[in-house]
């Protein structure tokens, strides 16, 4: 499904940057996004998918963070759908005729 949310990525990150303080982050990734930092991953390395994600993701300028982040997509699992619940049933209406009595 276009547009479809695939997961969110929330990481704790500390830099000496930020003087080691502790940020959170967090954004959507679609399902075309993971899958080409899976392939990157699992293709080239890990270096590879950094360089995937930070094309995808360039505001993140700090490598450590972006290989947090790989690391968080590639261990996502696929998710279970839930069962679709049984259809329901309508009540039936009684017959006209055979209510009515004269």
């Amino acid at each position: 499904m276009p547009g479809a949310v695939h997961g969110a990525v929330q990481a704790w990150l500390s830099s000496p940057r930020f003087g080691f303080v502790e940020h959170t982050i967090m954004f959507v990734v679609d399902p075309a996004t993971a899958d080409a930092i899976h392939q990157a991953l699992n293709e080239d390395g890990e270096l590879a998918a950094i360089v995937e994600f930070r094309r995808h993701y360039p505001l993140l300028t700090i490598n450590e963070h972006a290989r947090t982040c790989v690391h968080a997509i590639a261990g996502w699992q696929p998710v279970a759908l839930p069962p679709s619940p049984p259809p329901r049933r309508r009540a039936k209406k009684p017959c006209p005729e055979l209510t009515m009595q004269d």
